[in-house]
């Protein structure tokens, strides 16, 4: 099925919706009458009656059964090569980045984490996890995380706390404000803000090192295989994130991309002889094409099926679909949303083929602090000429739909059990359009803001590119009706985002909110709020608004050492990010994944950035190819 046919798909039913016209119901079919004819074969063999119906009468039928049909015998195919379709970034190298796209995809089976999680988003042991116990001191100050014993890097070399601090350390230095744009804005910042010594560097206070770790005093290395973690203050959670998210790498491989100019399609993950940590390893990569991956020979855990792992990037939606529709892929590790979900229901392939994907996706718009939208008013009455509730139902199919619901905050309600009620309190900007004129009327932009174009990029970072052409329609059509703003759409993502060709005002963006600590997950964009630079030429798409008040509100939340007050500072802070619309919140929805019949145990994970679960009770190891 071409991809085509799903953006036509969708267009024609947000049409239909945008324009309020309506068709009229089917009528019904009615069965008048039922009659039963009886009829009687004799045969040898066993009888058995069934009754068939029609329209206008039902006929018993005797009917002949000869024997049982065995199920069919699952059989291993004599080739157990994994083929996946990803899409492709800005930056194919980085899709191996332990620390940027290679946290997800397939290439995150390259890496162990501290820590692997459960199905209540809990830090546990897995065979991808690095740690057996970790243990908090009373006042939770300090952590002592124990490691797995006598494991090995792919190319032979011990695996110990002196590897694994280190990799924390790096992780730290991706936090430094002259790397974190080029790490989408580190996962540093998010998770290990109270780690000792890491807000020196998340300041500028050290110089930046990008093939090198920060080593804080808040990282100790006591034996071995015990490391201990100090932080300023108590901390409230210490979850499946920021232990996930902690990759192991071995130091070599990562200073030995120093004092090289790696160009957009090379890094220190595509040198000669990188050494993994996972139970898969690289073994080749073809600049902006794709990657393979073998079986780490040294890997301590279950040896995997999977004798080679073949991994495609593309850019193109329908180029993917036609090639696993054409089986030329066993996975499509990309979003597709309810649409396409119900658009796949004519392809019976396609329709075995769709895997509903774990976890929570919140869909929101990122904005870009290019004029206007440094002006907190022009972000308001944005957000208020916006019908939130018919853009999920135009996405969605119409009124009744089911797959997408309007958000109010930068939270889904009950997708983690922590701070519910807390968020249920924060008064939303409801779609008001006349509202909207009046705050727009407040902006130094009002009148030379309709002969402004404001622009948004579809397909960042993995987003389904049909899914945001309707999405961005939708809006496009609201704010020329509402405000008289023209918004351009471009369906090409940006090649780098750290150095747009044009003003990204406003984008689509995929947040996937999965940690009990909502706290770091608020925490992943507010650093991203800073002083912004006075030549907008200097800016990137992370340049977000600049909130203070935000800011300093996050900063007063990291401090609580009660459960109940830390919610109610998140809460008050929710309030600031809606007030001062610091991204556009919309919907959550459900998405799905391409996964072929005959792969069993692959266990496709995560919304917003797709990868192979390894989460409790699920091994790659037990991943095969059927034939097929």
């Amino acid at each position: 099925m071409s991809r085509k046919f799903f953006v036509v798909f969708a267009l024609l039913t947000a049409v239909a919706l945008l324009a309020a016209c309506a068709t009229a119901p089917a009528e019904p079919q009615v069965v008048k009458e039922t009659v039963v004819v009886k009829e009687t074969v004799p045969v040898k063999e066993t009888v058995v009656v069934k009754e068939t119906s029609v329209v206008e009468k039902t006929t018993k039928e005797t009917v002949v059964v000869t024997a049982t049909p065995a199920a069919p015998v699952e059989e291993k195919s004599d080739v157990q090569e994994l083929r996946v379709i990803e899409m492709a970034d800005w930056n194919s190298a980085f899709r191996i980045n332990p620390l940027q796209f290679g946290s997800g995809g397939a290439a995150g089976l390259m890496w162990m984490r501290m820590a692997g999680m459960n199905d209540k988003f809990e830090a546990v042991d897995t065979p991808m996890a690095l740690a057996k116990s970790w243990d908090f001191n009373p006042d939770r100050t300090s952590i002592t995380i124990k490691l797995k014993e006598g494991l090995k890097f792919s190319d032979g070399s011990p695996i110990t706390a002196k590897e694994a601090a280190w990799s924390l350390g790096y992780l730290i230095m991706t936090g430094h404000p002259d790397l974190k744009t080029k790490f989408s804005g580190s996962q540093a910042t998010r998770y290990f803000p109270a780690l000792k010594g890491a807000q020196d560097v998340f300041d500028g206070k050290i110089k930046a090192d990008e093939f090198g770790a920060a080593m804080v005093e808040g990282i100790k290395v006591i034996d071995d295989y015990t490391i201990q973690l100090d932080f300023t203050q108590p901390v409230m959670t210490l979850t499946v994130e920021p232990l996930q998210f902690w990759p192991i790498m071995k130091p070599e491989s990562v200073m030995a991309g120093k004092d090289k100019n790696y160009g957009p399609d090379a890094y220190w993950t595509t040198e000669k002889n990188v050494a993994s940590s996972g139970p898969f390893m690289l073994e080749s990569f073809s600049s902006g094409n794709g990657f393979t991956m073998v079986p780490n020979p040294n890997w301590a855990g279950k040896k995997p099926v999977l004798s080679k792992i073949l991994v495609t990037l593309m850019s193109d939606y329908s180029t993917a679909l036609s090639a696993f529709e054409n089986k030329e892929a066993d996975a499509v590790m990309m979003a597709l949303g309810p649409e396409d979900a119900k658009a796949a229901e004519s392809s019976e392939f396609l329709k075995a083929s769709m895997k509903p994907a774990t976890g929570y996706d919140l869909e929101h718009l990122l904005i870009t602090a290019f004029k206007p939208m440094e002006d907190v008013n022009v972000r308001r009455a944005i957000a208020m000429a916006i019908d939130k509730q018919a853009l999920v139902d135009v996405l969605g199919g119409g009124q009744g739909q089911t797959g997408y619901t309007k958000l109010d905050y930068h939270h889904i309600p009950f997708s983690v059990p922590t701070c519910n009620d807390q968020f249920a309190k924060v008064v939303p900007l409801k779609y008001d359009p006349e509202a909207a004129k009046a705050e727009l009327a407040k902006s130094p932009y009002a009148e030379t803001i309709k002969d402004m174009e404001l622009n948004t990029t579809l397909g960042m970072w993995g987003e389904p590119v049909s899914m945001n052409l309707v999405e961005m329609q939708a809006i496009q059509k609201m704010l020329k009706d509402n405000l008289g703003i023209n918004l351009t759409i471009h369906q090409e993502p940006m090649a780098d985002y750290t150095k747009p060709t044009y003003p990204t005002h406003m984008w689509p963006n995929s947040q996937g909110e999965h940690t009990m600590d909502v706290y770091t997950y608020m925490n992943n964009l507010v650093p991203l709020s800073k002083p912004l630079p006075a030549d907008e030429k200097q800016m990137t798409m992370l340049n977000l608004p600049y909130v203070p008040e935000l800011v300093a509100k996050m900063k007063e939340a990291g401090e609580q050492t009660d459960q109940a007050m830390l919610c109610e500072k998140l809460a008050e802070a929710q309030q600031l990010w809606v007030d001062n619309v610091f991204s556009l919140d919309l919907f959550v929805g459900t998405t799905y994944r391409l996964e072929a019949p005959w792969v069993k145990n692959l266990n496709l994970y995560g919304p917003a950035r797709p990868s192979v679960s390894q989460m409790e009770g699920q091994d790659i190891a037990e991943t095969v190819i059927l034939k097929h």
